[in-house]
């Protein structure tokens, strides 16, 4: 683990070298280094506390929770505000299940580490592309290169003089050069319009309105308001368990499920949803 925050740390950190690239370059390598440190934070929920808890037969919970976190679970959306609805509601999304209820399934929450690793690698990849073709060419021709490289003045200003007439004699013979750095900035767009889109389908369409949905939530009488939290990240769910008995009788067990995991996702989620905001 502390290896993994010492490399969230170096992707982080600033030293004094040449610039190759522009802001939206080192504006993609610190979202990476975020979404590679959400991602370590997530992944250490799962292994050192319980990602899912169930409430059933205590003789089958073991045997439910895994079902129930690799099959996915539910919540009821209309029924998240109790104060608007005539049945009872246990928790907000969890209550008793009518036909004509809308059931909204929620399997993403097993997989949020992977998708922060795999997109925190696609937000560092175009600056990885653009420094491996740039090959230091332009630290090598800058005067910190060039101080770093040579400490005797003489030298020094023998190499300046050879970087000029470089600059000289290859005046508009980089066109290819120039050519993939465009390329690589026109990837940067293309990656930010498409990580808006996936992630957005990846909740479920649930941040596109999310920061809306907080903002009116905070604003509204609390007795009529339903919490947009609970509809996209609850904490609380419901998983239905079917086993055959020893009877041979087909069994439902009706479970009650805590997910605190989503506690992180509720978190991470807005401020990503502020980050596309500004964008």
């Amino acid at each position: 683990m502390q290896n993994l925050i010492s490399g969230v740390k170096n992707i982080l950190s600033y030293k004094r070298k040449a610039r190759i690239d522009n802001a939206v370059f080192t504006l993609h390598k610190v979202t990476a280094g975020v979404l590679l440190l959400l991602s370590i934070i997530v992944s250490s929920g799962i292994y050192i506390a319980k990602p899912i808890t169930c409430i059933s037969d205590q003789t089958i919970d073991r045997v439910i929770d895994a079902y129930c976190w690799i099959h996915a679970t539910y919540t009821l959306p209309n029924r998240t505000n109790p104060s608007l609805n005539e049945i009872e509601v246990a928790h907000p999304g969890v209550a008793p299940h009518v036909p004509e209820d809308e059931i909204r399934i929620h399997k993403y929450y097993q997989w949020v580490c992977f998708v922060l690793f795999f997109q925190a690698i696609a937000f560092f990849l175009p600056r990885a592309i653009w420094k491996r073709l740039e090959r230091g060419r332009i630290y090598t021709l800058s005067s910190i290169g060039l101080e770093e490289i040579t400490k005797n003045d003489d030298a020094l200003s023998k190499r300046r003089k050879q970087c000029v007439d470089y600059f000289f004699q290859c005046l508009g013979t980089n066109d290819s050069w120039a050519l993939t750095y465009a390329i690589c900035e026109v990837f940067n767009f293309i990656n930010v319009v498409i990580q808006i889109d996936l992630t957005d389908r990846f909740v479920g369409r649930a941040l596109s309105k999310y920061g809306l949905s907080l903002m009116q939530f905070s604003s509204q009488n609390p007795m009529m308001r339903s919490d947009p939290m609970a509809a996209a990240f609850p904490t609380v769910t419901k998983c239905m368990f079917h086993m055959v008995g020893p009877t041979g009788n087909l069994v439902k067990f009706d479970s009650l499920c805590v997910l605190p995991l989503n506690i992180y996702n509720e978190k991470f989620y807005p401020l990503l949803w502020l980050v596309n905001l500004l964008i």
